[in-house]
């Protein structure tokens, strides 16, 4: 039986990623706690708009549901180290999607501002309580 080649990327447990080149692949590991990060980035711009995350992640392009997904990359690229494509596979989006978002609040960042702030503080309290160990918000 002939084992078929990976397709351009595949995602393993652990956040591991293999890239195919010809007759060789190369494996590269993220760190987890960027990606835990993206996500608790997306839990919590989610909360603040009042959505799931399932929604802010999905298909759909009403303005209600991509704004907060803007702010959410905007701030993932922000505070984490992530390249433009892992932070595009977090939010299911292309990494030039990704770059339309950054743009987008950036033109609008001194309206934004407020919102963005808050937002960070949250992420950034929530981050240090998880690393404490405390469960409880």
């Amino acid at each position: 039986m002939e084992r078929k080649e990976p397709s351009k990327w595949v995602m393993n447990v652990g956040g591991n990623f293999w890239f195919s080149r010809p007759r060789r692949q190369v494996k590269r590991t993220t760190s987890d706690l960027q990606l835990q990060t993206v996500y608790l980035i997306q839990e919590v711009v989610a909360e603040h708009f009042r959505l799931s995350v399932s929604e802010m992640l999905g298909r759909k392009r009403y303005q209600y549901l991509a704004r907060p997904r803007h702010i959410a990359a905007y701030l993932s690229r922000e505070i984490t180290t992530l390249p433009l494509e892992q932070v595009g596979k977090c939010f299911r989006r292309h990494h030039a999607t990704i770059l339309s978002s950054l743009a987008r609040v950036r033109a609008k960042r001194r309206t934004l501002a407020p919102v963005l702030d808050e937002l960070r503080e949250e992420v950034y309290r929530r981050k240090a309580n998880k690393l404490r160990g405390n469960t409880n918000e």
